[in-house]
C-alpha cells in the first residue's frame, strides 16, 4: 500500500473497493454510510468496519492449518495470522474452524473412493484401443485455452495441462469406437488434487491421424458441450 508502482494509489484505491454486499437487504451505500459490521466484498477480500475502521481481510484454511490476513487501510498497518489447527485442542479451535477440519477430511475420504474406483475402471479399459496410441498423441491448439498436449502416461492417453498456473491433467478411459473417451480431469494444486469426470471425443482424418480434441470442460454449457481443440504442430513457436 505504501509502493509508488507497480501498484500506484489508484489502482490500490480500486482493488480495495466494496463491489458487492454480502448482507441481504444493504446496499453498499448503506455498508459505506452507516459503517455497519455487515460485509462487503472486493476481488477476493471481504470488507467491514469496526468501530469505524475499515478492515480488509481474507482466510484460508485447508485440513491441519489456517490463516488469516488483514490490513487496516487507514493505518497502513497489517498482519497475517497463521495456524496449525491440528495441534490447537478441540475446545479451542472454535465451530468454524472445526466445521472446516470435518469437511476437508470427508472430501479427503470421498477423493480416496474415487481415485481407487476410477484407477480400476481405467485399468479394465487398458487394451480395448484398436488404434495405436501414437496416433492420438501431440499439442492441439484452442484459442481461449492455448495448447495442450495429448501424451501417454503410466498406460493411458491423458490430456497434459501442467504448464499454467492452474495446473491439470486428464487421464483418458476408451469407452467406444476409438473416438469416444471419458475423462478423469485432476486438478493439482499445491499438494491437493481432485478428480471430475468429463465426456472427451476425438476426430480423425482420413489418414487416421486425429485432428481435433473435444473436451468437456465448461460444465454450464451443458453435458454435451465440448470445447474443440485443432491438432497443432506450430505450438512451440506459438506459445513463446
Amino acid at each position: 500500500m505504501n509502493r509508488i508502482d507497480p501498484i500506484t494509489r489508484p489502482i490500490y484505491e480500486s482493488v480495495i473497493a466494496p463491489r458487492v454486499s454480502r448482507t441481504p437487504g444493504k446496499t453498499l451505500e448503506d455498508i459505506g454510510r452507516d459503517e455497519s459490521p455487515e460485509t462487503s466484498f472486493v476481488l477476493g477480500w471481504d470488507v467491514k468496519y469496526h468501530h469505524g475502521v475499515k478492515i480488509i481481510a481474507h482466510d484460508g484454511v485447508i485440513a491441519g492449518y489456517g490463516s488469516r490476513m488483514f490490513i487496516l487501510s487507514s493505518q497502513n498497518v497489517g498482519a497475517v495470522i497463521l495456524d496449525q489447527v491440528l495441534e490447537t485442542p478441540f475446545d479451542q479451535r472454535g465451530e468454524f474452524t472445526n466445521s472446516r477440519v470435518k469437511r476437508f477430511k470427508a472430501q479427503e475420504a470421498r477423493r480416496e473412493k474415487n481415485f481407487k474406483r476410477n484407477f480400476e475402471r481405467r485399468e479394465q479399459a487398458k487394451g480395448t484401443l484398436q488404434v495405436d496410441m501414437k496416433a492420438y498423441q501431440g499439442p492441439c491448439w484452442n484459442i481461449g485455452y492455448r495448447t495442450l498436449v495429448v501424451r501417454e502416461m503410466d498406460g493411458c492417453l491423458c490430456v497434459d495441462g501442467r504448464d499454467r498456473s492452474i495446473s491439470f491433467i486428464i487421464i483418458l478411459e476408451h469407452v467406444a469406437d476409438n473416438t469416444i473417451f471419458q475423462g478423469y480431469l485432476i486438478e493439482i494444486i499445491g499438494d491437493e488434487s481432485d478428480e471430475e469426470v468429463l465426456p472427451v471425443r476425438f476426430k480423425f482424418d482420413t489418414e487416421g491421424k486425429v485432428i481435433a480434441v473435444g473436451l468437456g470442460l465448461e460444465k454450464a454449457l451443458g453435458g454435451d458441450h465440448l470445447i474443440w481443440f485443432t491438432r497443432d504442430e506450430g505450438w512451440e513457436q506459438r506459445d513463446v
